[in-house]
């Protein structure tokens, strides 16, 4: 069972990603999916590394305004 639990876990966090490297969901947004803070999903990518920094201007800016407030 626990192992069943980790591959849906670790399923949620690939699909999450290939969503946000898709365009599909923002950073904010992929980090809402696994339920965990921007940081944390900012350290998961830098983990597996994965350039996120080459995003669009206009969603790094939306990001940051998320993250505000």
């Amino acid at each position: 069972r626990k192992v069943f639990e980790l591959g849906i876990k670790e399923w949620k966090k690939q699909e999450a990603i290939r969503l946000m490297l898709s365009g599909k969901v923002s950073l904010g947004k992929g980090a809402k999916i696994l339920g965990i803070r921007l940081f944390e999903f900012i350290e998961l990518l830098k983990e597996r590394k994965i350039d996120f920094i080459s995003m669009p201007e206009q969603d790094i800016d939306r990001e940051a305004g998320t993250a505000r407030g």
